[in-house]
C-alpha cells in the first residue's frame, strides 16, 4: 500500500486513518438514501398523485417517475435535496481521489486526470443546478443545468470505465491488486452497459405514452427510469475498489521551520505559521516526485528523465514472463474496452435516431415536464 512508504522525514503517527474506500461508501450509501429515501415517503404519504399524469391517473398508472418523486411534493423533495447535500462533500472528494489516481497511473504529459477533474467538478455542479433548482421555480435554467449534466455523462463515464489506477508492472505482480483492479473494471463495464441498454425501453415507452397516449405505458417507462439511477450508482461505487489505495491520516503539523521571505515560493498558498496551505510530492512535482520521493509505491526503474514509463527495462529471466504475461492482459482488457465503447456507441446512437423519429412522427406535443423526465432518465446521477 502506498502508506506503507515514508519519507526520510519522521512523521507522527496519525490521530486518524481513513481508508479512501470509506469515501466510496459514503458516496454511494447517500446517493441511495437521497432517491429511495425519497421515493419510500412519496410512495407512503403521496401516492396517488405521485402516479398521476396527463394521460392517466391510478389504477392505470401504478409507479411513479423521478422526477415527480424528487421535485413536486413535500416533505420528499427535501428529504432528497438535503441528501444530495450530504453526498456532495463525499462526491468531490472522488472526483478529486480519482483524479489523483489517474495522474499517477498515466506519463506526466497525459491531460487525461485534468479531463476527468474538469468533467467531475462542472458534472457535480451541473447536477446541484437541476437538483436545486426545480422545473417550477425556473424552467429554463432547470433544463440547461440538466442538458449540462447530461452531455458531461459520457466523457466521466468513458474515462473511468476501467480500473482508475493502472499500476506498474512491478506492482502487477501483486495478486490481491490485480484482483481489486479486475472487480473495478468488471463492475463499472457492466453497470454502464446495462445504464444504456435501458434507453431505447425508455424511448418506446414514452413514445407510447406521449405519442399513443395509451394508459400505463407512462409506469413502465418509469421502471426503466429508476433502473438508471440504480445503474448509475453502482457505477460510482465500484471506485471503492480503487480508492482503498489511499489512505487519508490526520496528524498534527509539525513545527514551522524557519525560512526567508525570499524562499518562499511564489506559486503557493501560506498559512499564518508559513506553512503551505495544500502541499505534498505531487503537488510539487507530480508523478515523478510522487515516485521519486516514496510517495507512491512504484519502482524508481519505471520513471524516463520525464516522468514517462519506461519500456527498456532490464529484468530477470522469471521477472520477464511475468511481464509479458500482464502486458498481453493488459491488451486484451484493451481490446475489451474497445469492443464495450464500439456498443454503447452503437446503442447510444440507435436510441438518439429513434427517439427524434418518434418525435417527428409524433402528432401530440410533448408535455414540458415529461420531456424534462425523458432527459433525466439518461443522466448519471451523482
Amino acid at each position: 500500500m502506498p502508506s506503507d512508504v515514508h519519507s526520510s522525514n519522521k512523521r507522527p503517527a496519525p490521530l486518524v486513518a481513513l481508508s479512501g474506500g470509506l469515501v466510496s461508501h459514503v458516496h454511494t450509501i447517500m446517493g441511495f438514501v437521497a432517491f429511495f429515501g425519497a421515493l419510500a415517503t412519496a410512495l407512503s404519504l403521496h401516492y396517488h398523485k405521485v402516479v398521476k399524469n396527463h394521460v392517466a391517473q391510478y389504477p392505470d398508472e401504478w409507479w411513479p417517475s423521478v422526477s415527480a418523486t424528487i421535485g413536486d411534493w413535500y416533505p420528499e423533495r427535501n428529504i432528497f435535496q438535503v441528501g444530495i447535500a450530504l453526498m456532495a462533500g463525499p462526491r468531490f472528494v472522488l472526483v478529486f481521489l480519482s483524479a489523483l489516481l489517474v495522474s499517477l497511473s498515466t506519463p506526466s504529459k497525459s491531460a487525461k486526470a485534468s479531463i476527468l477533474l474538469f468533467v467531475g467538478v462542472l458534472r457535480t455542479l451541473a447536477c446541484g443546478g437541476w437538483v436545486y433548482v426545480t422545473s417550477t421555480d425556473d424552467h429554463l435554467f432547470h433544463d440547461i443545468a440538466m442538458f449540462a449534466y447530461l452531455a458531461l455523462t459520457p466523457p466521466w463515464m468513458f474515462i473511468t470505465s476501467g480500473s482508475l489506477a493502472q499500476s506498474s508492472l512491478a506492482i502487477r505482480k501483486v495478486a490481491k491488486q490485480d484482483e481489486l483492479a479486475a472487480k473495478a473494471r468488471r463492475m463499472r463495464r457492466i453497470a454502464c452497459f446495462s445504464f444504456f441498454a435501458c434507453t431505447p425501453f425508455m424511448g418506446y415507452f414514452f413514445y407510447r405514452h406521449n405519442a399513443l397516449r395509451i394508459p400505463g405505458a407512462y409506469s413502465y417507462y418509469a421502471y426503466f427510469e429508476w433502473g438508471l439511477i440504480i445503474f448509475d450508482l453502482l457505477f460510482d461505487a465500484a471506485s471503492v475498489y480503487d480508492l482503498s489505495r489511499f489512505e487519508i491520516h490526520v496528524v498534527e503539523a509539525s513545527a514551522p521551520q524557519a525560512t526567508s521571505s525570499s524562499a518562499l515560493s511564489p506559486d503557493a498558498a501560506y498559512g499564518p505559521e508559513g506553512r503551505r496551505l495544500i502541499d505534498g510530492a505531487w503537488i510539487r512535482g507530480g508523478r515523478k516526485q510522487a515516485v521519486t520521493t516514496g510517495a507512491w509505491s512504484a519502482s524508481q526503474a519505471d520513471l524516463t528523465p520525464d516522468g514517462q514509463s519506461s519500456d527498456n527495462i532490464k529484468h530477470k529471466e522469471e521477472d520477464n514472463e511475468a511481464i509479458n504475461t500482464a502486458r498481453a492482459n493488459d491488451t486484451q482488457a484493451s481490446a475489451s474496452a474497445t469492443s464495450l465503447r464500439a456498443i454503447i456507441s452503437l446503442v447510444s446512437d440507435s436510441y438518439l435516431g429513434m427517439y427524434s423519429t418518434l418525435i417527428e412522427a409524433s402528432a401530440v406535443p410533448a408535455n414540458p415536464d415529461e420531456m424534462a423526465n425523458l432527459t433525466l432518465t439518461i443522466l448519471a446521477i451523482n
